[in-house]
């Protein structure tokens, strides 16, 4: 059983697929238990993710590392893609609104920075040119 908020989790994921906050409750007690690990095995990963996104954005991503907006473009890439292409086959047509509202949070912000890492990289570039033309 998920340790932190199994009903709640239950009912999101009840309304989300089943668009009723009870549905899963209802289940066998064996399907409730397997649905319940399995929410909590998620919630895992997405703690585990998100903690890895913000030790990222906040530390390399924050200095202008270009390997480091890959990395949170990749992932967001690789989350977005396959979860929304597999609810929109499954018709979980909430959960695909859900991925786009998010995508839309991680993006609007993560294109931000490219503009602001383009500007840090021009005003390097300028310096560095100065310098350059004051040892000739």
């Amino acid at each position: 059983m998920p340790i932190v908020f199994p009903g709640f989790a239950r009912g999101a994921f009840g309304w989300l697929v089943y668009a009723d906050v009870k549905r899963i409750a209802g289940f066998p007690p064996e399907a409730v238990r397997y649905a319940s690990f399995l929410h909590g095995v998620i919630g895992a990963v997405m703690v585990g993710w998100a903690v890895l996104l913000l030790l990222i954005v906040r530390g390399p991503l924050a200095a202008g590392s270009p390997w480091a907006w890959q990395a949170v473009a990749a992932s967001l890439a690789a989350w977005f893609l396959p979860g929304t292409l597999f609810s929109a086959a499954s018709g979980v047509w909430r959960n695909v609104a859900l991925n786009v509202l998010f995508m839309a949070a991680f993006a609007v912000p993560l294109a931000a920075t490219v503009r602001a890492r383009d500007r840090r990289r021009e005003a390097a570039s300028k310096t560095e040119a100065v310098g350059k033309g004051s040892h000739e």
